[in-house]
């Protein structure tokens, strides 16, 4: 649709994160939307696509400054046979070497971590930790073939895979 395209565009300019709820009125010319940061929760625009205008309508826990909080990398890490692992890196604020390295385990196997702004793991953070989140096999969003490899593998290869990402992160120097 190449009206949406135009709206889309323009709201993309707004923010680094990822659009998530949007909504219009019935004529599709003004839109609320909100994007999904690793920094900034939730926060929430008008825009008006006839006039181009834009204005924030809100934002949860307005006292946090973005600047001040970490930023969540996403990273892969290829487990001892060959899976890709799709993770993801929270560093400290300032910290460019070595940190010590909280390792934080999504429930599951059938859930997965996902960027964008978790208070856990700024917490961490602003406490000088560095957080690795693994998406160890199990983990939903990764095709069927990625979560049927974690039967019969709870305390084997599923445990290996977070492993292999505390070996990662110590190889990189994080």
């Amino acid at each position: 649709d190449s009206h949406f395209a135009a709206v889309l565009a323009n709201r993309e300019k707004r923010s680094d994160g990822d659009l998530g709820k949007i909504g219009s009125d019935d004529a599709g010319q003004r839109w609320v939307a909100s994007f999904s940061h690793d920094r900034e929760p939730g926060v929430t625009f008008l825009y008006d696509h006839a006039t181009g205008e834009s204005r924030e309508l809100f934002r949860p826990l307005p006292h946090l400054d973005p600047a001040a909080l970490a930023p969540m990398t996403p990273v892969t890490i290829r487990s001892r046979d060959g899976l890709d692992l799709h993770s993801y890196l929270t560093m400290p604020v300032g910290v460019t070497g070595p940190a010590p390295l909280v390792l934080l385990v999504h429930g599951g196997p059938w859930f997965r971590d996902s960027w964008g702004f978790q208070p856990d793991v700024q917490l961490l953070a602003n406490r000088g930790y560095a957080v690795l989140q693994v998406n160890f096999r199990g983990s939903t969003g990764y095709g069927q073939a990625f979560v049927k490899a974690a039967i019969g593998e709870f305390a084997g290869k599923m445990h290996d895979d977070l492993i292999d990402g505390v070996n990662w992160a110590v190889e990189k120097g994080y």
